[in-house]
C-alpha cells in the first residue's frame, strides 16, 4: 500500500534536506525553518501532526492537529525539541500544512557510541514558495547545512 504521504506531497515541489547535524545547530535551522514556513500564510495555521516511521519500517501514525505554535513549543529550545520527536532511529515528528503547501520532517538521536545528541531535518515545500524559502536560508544552502536535493513536477 503506497504511502498517504506520497499523496500529500505538492504536485510541484522543492525538497530540502540537512546531514545529520548537532543538535544545537539542527534546532537553530527548525526555528529558522518555522519562521519561514510561517510567513508563507497570513492566516493562523493548524498542521497536521504525524509520528512518521516511514525510514524505519514505512508506518505512520497520525496525531491530529495542531495549531502552528505547537511547533515553536517543541522547537522552543534544544532539549524541548529532543524531548519532543520520537527516539527510535529514523523515526521523525512530521507536520504538514493542511493547505498542502509543505511538509516538515524533524528527527533527533544519539550519535554512534551515544555521545552526543545528533538530529536532522527534512522540508518539501510548494514550488512557488522555494524563492521564498531559499532566500532565507542562502548561508546555510551555500555552507552545506540545507541543501536542495530534488523537484517533482
Amino acid at each position: 500500500m503506497p504511502s498517504e504521504f506520497i499523496a500529500r506531497v505538492p504536485i510541484s515541489s522543492v525538497f530540502y534536506q540537512t546531514p545529520i547535524l548537532t543538535l544545537t545547530n539542527v534546532h537553530a535551522l527548525v526555528l529558522k525553518v518555522l519562521r519561514a514556513l510561517q510567513s508563507l500564510s497570513a492566516s493562523p495555521q493548524t498542521v497536521i501532526i504525524i509520528e512518521d516511521w516511514l525510514d524505519h519500517d514505512g508506518l505512520e501514525f497520525p496525531k491530529g492537529t495542531q495549531p502552528f505554535a505547537y511547533l515553536f513549543a517543541v522547537a522552543s529550545t534544544p532539549r524541548s525539541l529532543f524531548e519532543g520527536t520520537p527516539k527510535e532511529d529514523y523515526v521523525y515528528l512530521r507536520a504538514e500544512a493542511n493547505d498542502a503547501s509543505w511538509i516538515l520532517r524533524m528527527y533527533t538521536g544519539w550519535s554512534a557510541g551515544d555521545r552526543a545528541q545528533i538530529g536532522a531535518l527534512q522540508l518539501v515545500v510548494a514550488a512557488q514558495f522555494s524563492s521564498t524559502i531559499e532566500a532565507a536560508f542562502e548561508a546555510e544552502m551555500n555552507h552545506g547545512d540545507l541543501m536542495r536535493y530534488a523537484r517533482q513536477g
